[in-house]
C-alpha cells in the first residue's frame, strides 16, 4: 500500500522536527526515525490504527512520543492526513 502526506501534514511533521531540532538535533533525528517506522508499519498493516469518532479516519500513536497520526485508508493508498501533539484538543479524536 502507498502512503500520502496531504500538503498540512506534511508541514505539520516538519514543524515538529524543526521545534525539536531547535533544543536537540539528536531529538529530532530520533523522531523521525520513529515516524519512519510509523510509516512502513501503516505501509504494511495499514488497519494497525484505532478508529476516531470519523468513521473514515484512524488514528496512530507515535509512541514514545507525544504525537499522534490520524489518517484515511483508500483501496490503494493510506492518506496520512494530520499529526498532532498529544496536548492539542483535535488529537483526542
Amino acid at each position: 500500500m502507498k502512503i500520502r502526506l496531504t500538503k498540512r501534514s506534511a508541514q505539520q511533521i516538519e514543524t515538529i522536527l524543526e521545534f525539536i531540532r531547535d533544543s536537540s538535533p539528536t531529538g529530532a533525528s530520533n523522531v523521525a526515525a520513529r515516524l519512519d517506522a510509523v510509516l512502513t508499519l501503516l505501509k504494511e498493516q495499514p488497519g494497525a490504527g484505532r478508529q476516531t469518532d470519523i468513521p473514515t479516519v484512524r488514528r496512530l500513536a507515535i509512541t514514545p512520543y507525544p504525537y499522534v497520526l490520524f489518517y484515511r485508508l483508500t483501496e490503494s493508498e493510506v492518506v496520512i492526513l494530520r499529526v498532532l501533539h498529544t496536548s492539542r484538543r483535535k488529537a483526542a479524536g
